[in-house]
């Protein structure tokens, strides 16, 4: 997991210079709040190794330390500005940079990196062979060397000469002057920008209308590099270049709203529901075994999670004190010994955790080649976090049929409609709920090694399931541990709508848990990184013997995540 551990030191350093202690990595991105932190200069939104991971720090911290995001124009927003918005953007970043490399002259370096990276995979991708490609690549070299006062590189000095002697310093020589002049003064600068901005995106949609449709088509490379340099752009600009971005159709259509064609064939069963009795104990012998095998030390990581989540709970009164509230068994006192203080009472608090825990599991097709790792990790989970004195549920998520079973004939049958959601029957699974011990659960876990349990995956619905029923426990810090090894699929419901449909919506779900503040979701990617969801995560790798550390390693993150929730309340 060295990507997460660069991600997280590119995060701290961007926190450390922007001053933003709310600034974190998802999905090899940084975000602050909900919100991607957006750069004018896109190619530094994507994190990496190395040094292009360190640009991607320095440049988000620049944005924020330069502050000419708060000087941006009322109808920069304007929808029609899409193109101006992107060239606006990146000298403004520019002009963020300029001022952070000042301050921090390594800084500078890593972003020079950054740049030199771009402009060799812009020119590789052969966008510079269009008019359109070479005018914005002549802008954004020549206005980076006049703020930044760095020369360009030479190879790059000989693509932009031809334009840049017949359009740009004709046309716009004095706006990219004064760019130079009016660095130190951000209110001008932005000015200045966004007349240059306007006036380069008038230019370019003028000249791209004019163009024979031959002239526009662009190779995949280069469509894919542009549509990066683009991002946060939205989409007038892309269909102006012809960029094909593929079908959305039901983001597209309604990105609000996650429907479901029918919810006729959804269940919620028990695990012991679903196996035959008589399968059951040898599935438990083969837990065991597993367990026999991996050296945990429960009593100890209970100890260390009742230290790090126990919370003051009111546990009685404190008797015969000279302060606090009077006692009324002690008023006698004030009549028989006037000199008496040992009249009063206090609240007497104690630590206790008043914790309820969610694992739940993703019960898909890919996830039956991961159980020997996967459920000796639930289960010692499930004995530390009792032993510790939290609740705990383990449930499971799956499709009861392949291929949208009843749900999608439901949906032939109806003719069809367009956009349908989802169309599948949903299969919920209570392996323990939180009102049963382990021993008590224990055959039921067991059914977590019936394989033709495991099919399709509804991930976003799963979490509000989980959410719901850790709601509806008392307890003053809640945890989902969402255990997977891969995005949402289900076939059904994404040929009907659109690829990334589920994926959408688990996203949409996470936010919405993380406004509510009630409940904290982690991810344990098994196998894998899950950033790209989940803001506090873990990778799992260890095989059916399971270590302590690697437990350690979990408690700690769902402390983290809950920390966090906690923070915002």
């Amino acid at each position: 997991m060295r990507m997460r551990e660069t991600d997280e030191l590119t995060a701290s350093v961007a926190r450390a210079l922007s001053g933003n202690p709310g600034i974190y990595p998802s999905g090899h991105r940084l975000f602050v709040g909900e919100q991607g932190l957006k750069t004018g200069a896109t190619h530094h939104e994507t994190l990496s190794n190395g040094d292009l991971a360190r640009a991607s720090a320095d440049a988000g911290a620049a944005h924020l330390f330069g502050q000419t995001s708060a000087h941006f124009p009322q109808n920069s927003a304007d929808p029609d500005m899409a193109l101006a918005r992107l060239v606006f953007g990146v000298l403004c970043q520019f002009r963020d940079e300029y001022v952070a490399s000042q301050r921090w002259p390594g800084v500078g370096l890593n972003l020079d990196k950054s740049y030199e990276h771009w402009t060799l995979q812009f020119k590789a991708s052969l966008i510079t062979e269009t008019q359109v490609g070479l005018l914005l690549f002549t802008v954004i070299g020549i206005a980076r060397s006049l703020v930044n006062g760095q020369e360009i590189a030479e190879e790059d000095t000989e693509i932009m000469e031809g334009t840049r002697a017949r359009v740009v310093t004709p046309h716009w020589g004095q706006h990219f002057l004064l760019l130079r002049r009016c660095r130190d003064d951000v209110s001008r600068y932005v000015e200045s920008a966004w007349t240059l901005a306007q006036a380069v995106s008038h230019w370019l949609e003028t000249k791209a209308k004019s163009l024979p449709p031959g002239a526009r088509r662009m190779s995949k490379r280069a469509a894919t590099l542009l549509s990066a340099l683009m991002r946060p752009i939205e989409k007038p600009f892309v269909d102006l270049l012809q960029i094909d971005q593929g079908d959305g159709k039901a983001l597209n259509a309604d990105k609000s709203r996650y429907r479901i064609f029918t919810q006729q064939f959804d269940q919620e069963r028990s695990g012991t529901d679903l196996v035959r009795a008589a399968l059951l104990p040898g599935y438990r012998a083969q837990i065991q075994q597993w367990l026999l095998d991996s050296p945990v030390n429960v009593a100890s990581l209970a100890q260390r999670l009742r230290r790090q989540w126990a919370v003051p709970v009111r546990s009685g009164w404190e008797l015969e004190t000279d302060s606090g509230y009077i006692s009324a068994e002690r008023l006698s006192m004030l009549v028989t010994s006037p000199q008496e203080r040992h009249i009063f009472k206090q609240e007497r608090f104690a630590p206790e955790v008043s914790a309820a825990v969610t694992l739940l599991l993703d019960c898909s097709g890919s996830m039956r080649n991961q159980l020997p790792r996967v459920v000796p990790m639930v289960e010692i989970l499930v004995r530390v976090l009792e032993f510790a004195g939290v609740q705990v549920e383990v449930l499971g998520y799956t499709t009861a049929s392949w291929n949208g079973g009843k749900a999608s004939k439901a949906w032939e049958r109806a003719g069809r409609p367009s956009q349908p959601g989802r169309v599948a029957e949903r299969l919920h699974i209570v392996f323990k709920s939180a009102s049963e011990n382990r021993r008590a659960a224990s055959l039921s876990m067991a059914a977590l090694l019936k394989p033709d349990l495991y099919r399709e995956g509804l991930d976003g619905e799963a979490v509000q399931w989980a959410v719901e029923r850790l709601l509806a426990l008392k307890a003053q810090q809640r945890l989902v541990m969402v255990v997977s090894d891969g995005s949402p699929m289900e076939t059904a419901t994404q040929r009907t709508n659109s690829e990334f449909y589920l994926d959408h919506h688990l996203r949409e779900v996470l936010r919405q848990t993380a406004r509510e503040g009630q409940v904290s979701v982690m991810g344990v990617g098994v196998g894998l990184d899950l950033s790209v969801y989940y803001r506090h995560c873990v990778g799992w790798s260890d095989t059916h013997t399971v270590q302590t550390q690697s437990i350690a390693q979990l408690l700690k993150v769902g402390f983290e995540a809950q920390r966090d929730v906690l923070k915002r309340r």
